[in-house]
């Protein structure tokens, strides 16, 4: 446990920044590749997973409202590069690579809340 709370707390909030950006990123291209696709009911289906990606951004950004800190105002340039690529790569390409995303997110999140709870673990059996 080398990270102090702070430092913990610091670095959840990115995490959680990121994933927020990442559900944001997601939401922008199921829209993409629902605008490009000619079948109607894949339309549907990318259109549904639209707003179910909308609602994990919503939860995000709850959880940084808990934690007084911003949201993000917007995706980066690497981001949009993604954005602007994974179209053209065909819809499987792009749902795996969603879902990687996410678990990395998910990860990372775990990891942090992990290690905040065995810091105030710690934390209380020094006192």
């Amino acid at each position: 446990y080398t990270h102090s709370r702070a430092e913990i707390r610091r670095l959840l909030v990115q995490a959680i920044q990121r994933a927020w950006r990442h559900h944001f990123l997601i939401a922008l291209l199921y829209q993409r590749l629902a605008a490009q696709t000619a079948d109607e009911e894949r339309e549907i289906l990318l259109l549904r997973l639209v707003d179910h990606e909308r609602a994990h951004q919503q939860h995000y950004a709850r959880a940084l409202i808990r934690l007084r800190a911003p949201i993000p105002s917007d995706i980066d340039a690497g981001e949009r590069f993604w954005l602007w690529l994974l179209p053209h790569c065909g819809l499987s390409v792009a749902l795996n690579w969603a879902a990687w995303l996410e678990r990395r997110d998910m990860r990372d999140i775990s990891t942090l809340l992990l290690a905040d709870m065995a810091r105030c673990r710690l934390e209380a059996r020094r006192r």
